[in-house]
């Protein structure tokens, strides 16, 4: 083997060990846009918070009448004396700070909706968390270094370079998780 005098380069260089993985224009394979249903997800979380805001605050001797949430944006709180209004302040202050905030008062209903930051949090955790659960499907399929990402604001881009069998990709990605737990736990 031929080579300048002037470096020292080793005898293996020259020939990779790692057998070259071809990516998804060449070997073909699976390409996949799905969707993140975030806004079902923080709704789902808006009507947690008014379940348990509802507790919470009658716990801490605020009088309710009602805390119900509202088509899936924000968490309606009666009370039954506007007194109670800054109990309701420094509750969300200690417990929710930067979380929750009174969006509008209207006399002794008040209208609370999270922060925008708060909410892009969310969102950012919720595709993250997606990705994850893509990723731990995707390496029980076994395949050589797939391509798993975020796109936009809810979507997340899956390539799976040499699946032959796309259709059992797309089952083993699109199942629905399900905690089992085993006899005796409650």
């Amino acid at each position: 083997m031929f080579s300048p005098n002037f470096v020292n380069i080793p005898s293996t260089w020259w020939l990779p060990k790692d057998k070259i993985v071809y990516g998804l224009d060449i070997q073909g394979g699976a390409h996949l846009v799905m969707g993140v249903d975030v806004a079902g997800v923080i709704s789902e979380k808006i009507n947690r918070l008014s379940k348990n805001l509802e507790n919470e605050l009658k716990e801490k001797g605020v009088t309710v009448d009602s805390v119900a949430a509202f088509e899936g944006k924000e968490v309606i709180v009666k009370l039954k004396s506007p007194a109670d209004r800054d109990k309701v302040q420094k509750y969300l202050d200690d417990f929710y700070p930067a979380t929750v905030h009174i969006a509008k008062e209207d006399g002794s209903t008040l209208y609370l909706q999270y922060f925008d930051q708060a909410i892009e949090k969310i969102r950012k955790d919720i595709v993250n968390q997606s990705i994850e659960v893509l990723r731990n499907r995707i390496d029980e399929f076994g395949v050589a270094e797939p391509i798993i990402a975020a796109q936009g604001d809810n979507r997340i881009v899956v390539q799976l370079p040499g699946i032959k069998d796309s259709a059992r990709a797309k089952d083993l990605i699109n199942r629905t998780a399900k905690a089992r737990f085993p006899h005796g736990l409650r």
